[in-house]
């Protein structure tokens, strides 16, 4: 049985992969990425499996549904324009002890606009929605 997306918080997946990822491993936007494939196996996890990634110099994702979300989700236009936006307004706004311990605690993570989350999970779900 699948959740509904009122029953996952994206804005909250994207928090605890933000303070639980080191910095060195930000790069693509990694956290995000882990966090999107969180909440789309939360919603539809016949489409998408267990998360089974890393970051190796950039990310990698496998496992079912890994190659439909690199080419589907990570690759649109709007999405990444999105998860861009995301990632600057953090890291322009983190305190340089964050870079120099190479971790974020909880009180230096800045809050994430809502409306632009919003608009991630409404890409997110159009993907999901286009492949059924």
């Amino acid at each position: 049985m699948s959740a509904t997306d009122t029953d996952i918080n994206l804005r909250e997946l994207i928090r605890s992969e933000l303070l639980s990822i080191p910095l060195d491993q930000w790069g693509f936007f990694f956290p995000v990425h882990v966090a999107v494939w969180r909440f789309l196996h939360g919603l539809k996890p016949t489409l998408i499996g267990e998360l089974d990634a890393g970051y190796d110099g950039e990310p990698y994702f496998k496992g079912r549904g890994a190659e439909w979300f690199i080419t589907n989700v990570t690759n649109n236009p709007r999405y990444v324009e999105l998860v861009e936006d995301i990632m600057y307004r953090v890291t322009s706004r983190l305190p340089p002890s964050s870079f120099e311990r190479g971790f974020v605690s909880e009180s230096e993570l800045p809050p994430l606009d809502p409306a632009i989350v919003d608009q991630l999970r409404t890409v997110v779900r159009s993907q999901v929605q286009n492949a059924v």
